[in-house]
């Protein structure tokens, strides 16, 4: 190879380099623009700080209280024993998540709301109070419609949230040949 060969190859070799190192920068994670927006966090309370909860899904309407050891209890029955994991679950849903997306304009009967399939209260040991109202799914997105009764903002919400309420007051209460003594 002669020596003007040789020098032409370093060139190039040099040039490609640059190339790819050029490429490798400006495709790389630490240059490409951050999200825009913070993302919104509803009800962002801690759980252990609930001291009520109430849902009515279907025809099931359920009413908890926290008793002074931290465990959940049927409102109405606070001496039945209930599985109260289910009932923590419940109010693990219900604390700090965030929407898919907030809805703004439309009809609030376009969601669903004027039959709703969840609705939702609890009460903190501050007074503070959380409710909400669950409406449709939205098979395309892939959630459901949630209004926040305070602020009354709509919300694109996971349909999981909603599935922690699938409990009955059967499905929630121990069997008397279960009960430890």
């Amino acid at each position: 190879m002669t020596k003007k060969a040789l020098i032409a190859c370093i060139i190039m070799a040099v040039v490609l380099a640059a190339f790819i190192s050029v490429y490798l920068f400006i495709t790389s994670d630490a240059n490409k623009p951050e999200e825009t927006g913070p993302s919104v966090v509803l009800n962002a309370k801690d759980k252990d700080e609930m001291v009520t909860l109430d849902f009515e899904k279907g025809d099931v309407s359920l009413s908890f209280i926290k008793d002074a050891n931290g465990f959940w209890n049927f409102a109405d029955e606070p001496t039945v024993a209930i599985y109260y994991a289910y009932v923590n679950n419940m109010a693990s849903a219900l604390t700090s998540f965030e929407p898919i997306q907030e809805i703004v304009g439309g009809n609030e009967a376009d969601y669903g709301f004027d039959s709703p399939s969840l609705t939702v209260r609890c009460e903190y040991k501050n007074g503070a109070v959380y409710s909400a109202v669950f409406g449709t799914e939205n098979e395309a997105l892939g959630g459901v419609y949630m209004k926040e009764a305070k602020s009354g903002k709509i919300y694109l919400v996971e349909s999981a949230l909603i599935s922690a309420f699938n409990e009955t007051r059967e499905t929630l209460t121990v069997p008397e040949d279960e009960i430890e003594e």
